[in-house]
């Protein structure tokens, strides 16, 4: 009994020990002449974190924005929407059309993007109501990055991970637990009066390798959550951004 105990407990430390390794596709900008006039105000721009918790038998798995990661700094224009100042609010925007911007991003990211949407739009309960207000700013074009997806749940890739995670453990982490995840990307781009100027989507996955021989400097490996390290999160996404840049300039230039 206590040499079962101790394989499983040397089992649990190898597999506890597994380091990432994840490929993500390149993309090679264009050389795009581009003058950058336009005022863009950048809003959204964040991965997910996750937490878990366990009661009983069930475990649940929560993800929430990160915003201690924001993939805004890959582009090379336009500035994160807290760093542009706002003065009062621009009323020749209605609330039912603020509302309508509001609610499509929070229906995407829940309730833990209110936080990013308000530095936008205020939202406030008056009476048994509630109100939107588009703070005014000095820019021209607001664009909004929704990244995702929260959870991976394809069939293919749920199979992979139960298959391979089973040889990780009996090989002790010698052979990987192996992931192919989803990312996907949209960019929703508003001028200074909130209409919709331009709805851009890329979708994408990158592989993901759980094993000792993982690279340090790539973090730990989370069998639960499949959670990159935070050095992490921005890179995954990275092609999609770099490629709608190239995208919103050939736009812009128009």
């Amino acid at each position: 009994m206590l040499r079962l105990i101790f394989v499983c407990i040397t089992v649990l430390a190898s597999f506890l020990a597994c380091k990432n390794l994840v490929f993500v596709r390149e993309y090679k900008p264009k050389l795009n002449d581009f003058s950058p006039k336009a005022k863009i105000a950048l809003v959204g721009f964040y991965p997910y974190s996750y937490s878990s918790y366990t009661s009983g038998r069930v475990t649940t798995t929560t993800a929430v924005l990160d915003y201690k990661n924001p993939t805004s700094s890959l582009l090379s224009i336009g500035k994160p929407i807290d760093t542009i100042p706002s003065t009062g609010f621009d009323t020749s925007v209605s609330s039912e059309l603020a509302k309508e911007v509001a609610t499509n991003y929070l229906g995407k990211v829940k309730i833990s993007g209110f936080a990013e949407i308000s530095k936008m739009i205020e939202i406030k309960k008056v009476g048994e109501n509630m109100t939107y207000s588009l703070k005014r700013r000095d820019v021209d074009y607001y664009l909004i990055a929704i990244h995702g997806p929260a959870f991976d749940d394809h069939l293919g890739n749920v199979g992979r991970i139960l298959l391979t995670a089973h040889l990780c453990i009996a090989t002790i982490g010698t052979v990987p637990c192996w992931s192919s995840m989803a990312t996907e990307s949209q960019f929703l781009l508003y001028d200074k009066k909130l209409n919709l100027i331009d709805s851009k989507s890329f979708t994408n996955r990158y592989e993901h390798l759980g094993a000792w021989w993982g690279r340090e400097d790539q973090g730990d490996f989370n069998l639960q959550t499949m959670e990159v390290a935070d050095s992490l999160k921005v890179g995954v996404y990275k092609p999609q951004i770099l490629e709608y840049e190239d995208y919103l300039k050939e736009l812009l230039n128009k």
